[in-house]
């Protein structure tokens, strides 16, 4: 079974809970394949990591208990958030220098990096995704926003961190806005780093 072109999922049906099935019945789970049939290479690591995350999902799914429709919702879901959180990290990358790292299994830091040359100051904004899997196979992901002077002039770190978590926190489960968010974030610093400089 293909979706939106770019994964395959291998499973056997007849391992799954059917309808007319009464009661728990157990059974030995079957081979369940996840597969990336996308042509981007080598893949983003975005994109990876989910990738990796619904695989030890699928694999440690207690077939025989769930039911195909189940099955089928959460990997549909959880490749449209993956798709979804790629394309805020894609558009991130547009405004300038961003560095995704995938720091354990549930998650990801997409990192924008704001350089003031004027006052030599390296600000690093990150967006960490948490993610996780639920009761009834339920992909659930949140958006941890920081905001960190990495060396240079210092800024008010609280206050941009509140600036970005209004700005993000109105997002589509704080996915959408990255880009508009930094953009607000760099004119706050450009402004500022140009006070300092007319000392």
């Amino acid at each position: 079974m293909t979706y939106k072109s770019s994964l395959q999922l291998f499973f056997h049906p007849s391992a799954f809970r059917t309808p007319s099935q009464n009661g728990e019945t157990s059974r030995p789970n079957r081979p369940i394949g996840l597969t990336y049939t996308g042509t981007t290479q080598p893949l983003p690591t975005t994109i990876r990591f989910f990738l990796q995350l619904l695989r030890a999902s699928l694999h440690a799914l207690p077939q025989s208990t769930t039911k195909v429709s189940s099955l089928l919702h959460f990997v549909s879901s959880g490749w449209t958030t993956a798709l979804n959180i790629a394309e805020a990290e894609r558009r991130l990358s547009i405004e300038g220098l961003t560095d995704t790292r995938i720091v354990s299994d549930e998650r990801l830091s997409i990192a924008y990096l704001i350089l003031l040359p004027k006052t030599r100051t390296k600000v690093r904004i990150s967006f960490d995704i948490l993610a996780a899997i639920g009761e009834g196979l339920a992909l659930s992901e949140s958006v941890e926003v920081d905001v960190r002077v990495v060396y240079g002039e210092a800024v008010n770190e609280n206050k941009l961190r509140e600036v970005l978590k209004g700005t993000v926190g109105a997002g589509a489960g704080g996915v959408e806005g990255w880009e508009g968010a930094v953009r607000e974030l760099k004119g706050m610093l450009s402004s500022q780093a140009a006070r300092v400089v007319k000392r």
